[in-house]
């Protein structure tokens, strides 16, 4: 207010009527009083903007809660959706792992048995060809031996296949 009254003594100073000068002082304060702001007008919009920050902030606590409940529930249903899922397939391979286990023993046992019948029957064959004769023994001897070597390859490689099925199978459980 001090300026004012400086600027209404310095219009008189230089010759202006009293009457111009004491408009000019007084739109020069309502001008000031709507555009400039008091002391009181900024504690007030600082008092509301804390206000405001506050309210912002707790609502945003809300909202992070809201939204860290909502995550931790989902996470509990994936997880337990996908133990679900686990438990199922392991199920599965385990069902599969004994099926194969059952069929390559049921293999093994008819390769056995077939190949223990071949054998039977050559022993049969050889002896009584053995006795007609008895100058070709050598060469029944080799082809025994070709056939043992046969049925351990044949029972190696079987062997083999069943065990390779066996660790496959275990290593996806």
């Amino acid at each position: 207010m001090n300026a004012l009254y400086s600027l209404y003594d310095a219009l008189l100073s230089i010759d202006v009527p009293a009457d111009k000068a004491k408009a000019v002082v007084s739109a020069m304060e309502q001008e000031m009083s709507g555009v400039l702001a008091t002391k009181s007008d900024l504690q007030g919009t600082q008092l509301l903007l804390r206000q405001e920050l506050t309210a912002t902030r707790d609502l945003l606590k809300q909202e992070i809660d809201t939204a860290r409940v909502s995550l931790k529930q989902e996470l509990a249903t994936t997880r337990d959706s996908l133990r679900q899922e686990i438990a199922a397939v392991r199920d599965s391979l385990k069902q599969e792992i004994a099926a194969v286990r059952d069929s390559l023993k049921q293999e093994i046992t008819a390769v056995r048995d077939s190949l223990t019948q071949e054998i039977t029957a050559l022993r049969q064959s050889s002896e009584s060809q053995f006795k007609v004769f008895e100058g070709k023994f050598e060469v029944f001897e080799q082809k025994l031996e070709l056939l043992r070597s046969s049925m351990t390859i044949r029972l190696g490689w079987m062997f083999f296949v069943g065990m390779g099925l066996l660790f496959t199978a275990l290593k996806l459980t």
